[in-house]
């Protein structure tokens, strides 16, 4: 089960993520005391939180817009939303910093899109959580809801880190 915490996000990018990694492996959810499950063995393991102590281990935090104080996260991934100087300074703190944005700068952007269809960029390349290196590439998006541009990116780059939804040139949720 792959841990993902998503760190100061509002409800949109929390429920994006959710519902991305619930279409490509099942969650185990954890927020405000309440732990949920979809599917019979979740890939996922989705915790919220306002603040991150040192932690060791693989796994992914998503930084939201809210400050929040993380420790160190050596073996971490941090998302984080491009141009962000807060985020981009919390994600100093894992082994490995994923920027999302609509400008070309970012590992994960944005290259255009059609109604609910959105062309993703892959800017460079990635190592997964496994290892695997994956190249930069573009593919599409077709999520079941309208979203923000970082919750859409964030909830990409996950899947990318775990190899989840992955199918040809259309990431599946």
């Amino acid at each position: 089960m792959t841990n993902i915490i998503i760190a100061g996000g509002s409800g949109q990018l929390i429920q994006t993520i959710t519902r991305a990694c619930e279409k490509n492996g099942g969650v185990r959810s954890i927020s405000g005391g309440c732990v949920c499950e979809t599917g019979e063995e979740p890939a996922f393991c989705i915790m919220t939180a306002d603040c991150i102590g040192d932690l060791s281990g693989r796994g992914i935090v998503v930084f939201g817009g809210k400050p929040c104080r993380a420790g160190r996260l050596e073996e971490m991934v941090g998302i984080v939303e491009d141009g962000s100087t807060a985020a981009l300074l919390q994600a100093g703190n894992c082994g490995m910093a994923v920027t999302c944005s609509v400008g070309s700068r970012a590992t994960v952007s944005l290259s255009g899109m059609t109604g609910r269809k959105k062309l993703v960029s892959l800017q460079r390349s990635l190592t997964a959580l496994d290892g695997t290196v994956i190249e930069p590439h573009e593919f599409y998006v077709s999520p079941s809801e309208e979203t923000d541009w970082y919750p859409l990116l964030a909830a990409c780059a996950v899947l990318l880190l775990t190899k989840g939804g992955l199918d040809g040139s259309e990431l599946v949720w």
